[in-house]
């Protein structure tokens, strides 16, 4: 953090930073050091502290420890009156003196005195510690033999300026020891009197010289006598102090912060999303907390209540079972001091303490929990001490399990709660939130991918689309570009809550998850042959085709059917009314456009045509009804479908809610990126939340090999469970020899490189085909729609790209010719390689 600090002041042209805080901070009414120490504890003042100094030098800028000879044990501001410190010498050497000797005899270049009675060291005059020689030279000088700068606290504050005008002020500064004086209440008389006093031998001429030496010494080192005076460059400045290093390490920082204070019947992290009930959120205070609740939207549902309810209210809106954040938000996380807890508030967050599986979130000063006991009832306790957006994203990121929260609490709490403590959990495997730089990508990198990102609607490829990856658990680039539309009033921009017709990516994220739960039942051998679980396909050429070659696509079916063109004319493509009607009824159940509903009995024809098609010697030959047979598989042990079951089974309880078939049951339409302005069967109708393809519309729009919707995030769940061999949010959705056993090659030769439902990187294949640049390990399945999901185990990495590029695409297939899919990616990992060989080096 110092070293970001500094590399900030530079870039302003700040040459010395008035920074850090030595002051330990013990007591809880100090109106003006409070969120400026570094805690209650000493040692870990010092330590801290020196480790800010350490980092703001290294980058060129002078550090200047304060307040000496220690501010934190006050309950008055010296800005308004003189504060006493009225500690014994044992006292103050062991707690206020000890981080300010440890600090300067560390390397701080200068320190700031402080407007300070410090009867202990003074012998009860009064006098202020900033004007004292016994405390300013005495101790600094005499004892620690400090020679850097010695600056003074603001003048014109009344701790010194009550009893010592301007000019007796300045004077009684410069021979107490001072160099340099801050905040003169009125220069010209202090100039005058100081000169005078210089003239009249009060301060002798020698003095001022060693504050000059010391002064230009330190010009020196910052190469100011030896270069020309430094010009800042605006030009660009708001640009180069926002970096995303520099959130990345804020958001590090609060991470490492949050503090579990309490932990009974491990209420937290929240696990358990089977029930598919939202999280209930009641955020009070002055603050805001939309991060918060955004980013604790992205793990489960979430409903925020009123923070005007009552705890009637509350209590009436919970469903058994219910979980309840209660969070407080403080306003002004500048504030020394901490702020006020309205009554009302206080009541609210007490009353509601007793709720089961109710939490506590204080996003605020850790001395704001002393106004009141209520949230000591609850049985979960995060602390996270501002109201920052990086301290809302770690609070939510720590209560549902992404991270541990690794804090210690910095100051102790009415004696119940101790400096020094804090709980932990193991984290439960959900994905956390981060930025590029974490993930071993490059500034370069991104300017790849952002530029391939916006070429992709800029060609006309694709009107828009979504960018999710992941790397060690944590998302570290997440894009959203273009819109769900070209040109049209219905069109909206691309949010990270749009979600997109998956198409193919159907069979690995529904299908296949449910055929590897029924394998590691026991349900299903590989070996087995489709006529032994299938009894209908028994006689046919197809009985004998076993399940391994199913999923590789090894069993000699053909690519496809056009199962739709059954059902239309011949010459004018319209759609037959023996298989169509513009009303739902129990006849015509399946809706596959606006108004538009086709017969029940057509998802029986279709595996008739299955059935009767004829087959190929064994080979490979990527088909479509390879996983209208799984599906059949599926259906036969999940008797409520495949569409319901895969939601159950996996996305419900991953808090993948957008997941799933037919989104239109589950979310408005605007929601939803649409894939084509119909066409076929489906002319003159915007096909949004119904599926494109047209053999899975007919199907009921739940097909093995089509239908599926998800948002970017979500299907990066799904990936990240995966990767984690089947482990996701606390709860073990598959073995990991299953998942083993369905990502490894099947085959393993050039005529088939694919695992059991994935493809892989192909054997045999040149060294510049699309995947050299992936491992063996690698498995991904991409889809007619423009989506694409990868997961390569060798870099900790998951990427999904979602788009609706089969919308109105201005050039057919420019898409999939540009490669946009694996170019980005590929900028990706090389990035990521050289940051590995880098770190290697």
């Amino acid at each position: 953090m110092g070293r970001r600090v500094g590399e900030a002041c530079a870039r302003m042209g700040v040459n010395y930073n008035f920074a850090p805080s030595a002051d330990v901070n013990s007591n809880p009414a100090n109106p003006i050091i409070g969120v400026r120490s570094f805690g209650s504890d000493p040692q870990d003042v010092a330590e801290k502290a020196s480790a800010y100094i350490d980092g703001l030098q290294s980058a060129g800028v002078l550090a200047c420890v304060k307040h000496f000879p220690g501010h934190g044990d006050t309950d008055k501001d010296s800005h308004k009156e003189l504060p006493v410190i009225n500690a014994d010498r044992q006292h103050l050497e062991s707690v206020e003196l000890y981080p300010f000797e440890k600090t300067l005899g560390n390397g701080a270049a200068s320190v700031m005195t402080a407007h300070l009675d410090v009867p202990a060291l003074e012998g009860g005059t009064g006098r202020p510690s900033s004007l004292s020689s016994g405390i300013v030279d005495g101790i600094l000088r005499s004892r620690w033999g400090f020679d850097g700068i010695v600056i003074t606290d603001a003048l014109n504050m009344k701790g010194v300026s009550s009893n010592y005008p301007s000019g007796r002020a300045e004077i009684e500064a410069i021979k107490a020891g001072n160099d340099m004086l801050l905040y003169s209440a009125d220069p010209e008389t202090a100039y005058r009197e100081v000169l005078r006093a210089v003239k009249n031998g009060d301060i002798r001429q020698q003095r001022i010289d060693q504050s000059v030496r010391r002064i230009l010494s330190a010009k020196y080192r910052l190469g100011i006598l030896t270069r020309r005076a430094p010009q800042t460059d605006t030009s660009h400045l708001v640009r180069d102090l926002a970096t995303v290093e520099g959130s990345s390490l804020c958001l590090t920082i609060m991470e490492n912060a949050v503090t579990l204070l309490k932990n009974e019947h491990f209420g937290l992290p929240v696990k358990d999303l089977s029930s598919g009930n939202p999280v209930y959120v009641l955020p009070l205070g002055n603050g805001g907390s939309s991060v918060f609740t955004s980013v604790a939207g992205t793990y489960a549902p979430v409903k925020i209540l009123p923070a005007n309810s009552t705890a009637r209210q509350v209590k009436d809106m919970l469903p058994d079972g219910a979980r309840l954040l209660v969070s407080w938000h403080e306003d002004n996380p500048e504030s020394f001091t901490p702020q006020a807890v309205p009554k009302g508030d206080a009541e609210l967050i007490d009353s509601l303490s007793q709720l089961p599986g109710a939490a506590f979130v204080m996003f605020g000063n850790p001395y704001c929990l002393l106004q009141f006991d209520g949230w000591k009832k609850y049985g979960s306790v995060l602390l996270a001490y501002q109201n920052m957006w990086a301290a809302q994203t770690a609070a939510a990121e720590a209560v549902f399990g992404s991270i541990a929260p690794k804090g210690k609490l910095p100051v102790t709490l009415d004696g119940e709660f101790e400096k020094g403590e804090g709980l932990t959990f193991k984290p439960i495997g959900r994905l956390a939130f981060g930025f590029y730089p974490q993930g071993g990508i490059s500034a370069g990198a991104m300017c790849t991918v952002d530029s391939l990102l916006a070429d992709i609607p800029a060609t006309g490829s694709a009107p828009g689309g979504r960018l999710i990856v992941a790397r060690g658990g944590r998302m570290v680039i997440d894009r959203s570009f273009g819109t769900t539309m070209y040109g049209d009033s219905l069109s909206r921009p691309v949010t990270p809550g749009t979600v997109y017709d998956l198409a193919s990516v159907t069979k690995v994220s529904a299908t296949l998850p449910l055929i590897m739960r029924l394998y590691e039942n026991g349900d299903i051998k590989l070996t087995e042959k489709l006529g032994e679980v299938l009894p209908q396909y028994k006689g046919s050429d197809k009985q004998g085709i076993t399940l391994t070659e199913i999923l590789a696509h090894n069993g000699g079916l053909p690519a496809g059917i056009p199962f739709y063109k059954y059902t239309v004319d011949k010459k004018t493509g319209e759609p037959l009314p023996e298989f169509y009607s513009m009303v739902r009824s129990e006849e015509y159940p399946f809706q596959v456009g606006d108004s538009l509903f086709t017969c029940a009995s057509y998802p029986d024809t279709v595996l008739a045509r299955i059935r009767a098609c004829s087959v190929k010697p064994k080979r490979y030959v990527y088909s479509d009804l390879d996983f209208y047979l799984l599906r059949s598989v599926a259906d036969k042990f999940y008797p409520q479908g495949i569409a319901r079951a895969v939601q159950d089974e996996f996305y419900v309880p991953m808090g993948a809610v957008s997941m799933g078939y037919n989104p239109l049951d589950r979310m408005p339409a605007d929601s939803i990126a649409p894939t084509m302005r119909g066409n076929s069967f489906r002319k003159g109708y915007v096909i949004r939340g119904y599926v494109h393809d047209g053999g899975a519309a007919i199907y009921g729009g739940v097909s093995g090999h089509a239908g599926n919707f998800s948002s970017a995030y979500d299907l990066a769940k799904y990936g990240q469970m995966l990767l984690q061999k089947g482990y996701y949010g606390g709860h073990r959705y598959l073995k990991e020899s299953t998942v083993d056993r369905f990502t490894r090659y099947v085959y393993g030769t050039k005529d088939n490189s694919r695992s059991l439902g994935f493809v892989k990187k192909q054997i045999g294949a040149k060294a510049d085909n699309y995947d050299a640049f992936l491992s063996d390990d690698a498995y991904w399945h991409t889809g007619w729609t423009g989506t694409i999901i990868v997961v390569e185990p060798r870099l900790d990495l998951v990427y999904v790209l979602l788009t609706n590029r089969t919308y109105e695409e201005k050039t057919f297939g420019l898409f999939s010719e540009n490669s946009y899919r694996f170019k980005i990616l590929e900028a990706i990992v090389k990035s990521m390689e050289q940051s590995m060989e880098k770190h290697r080096k």
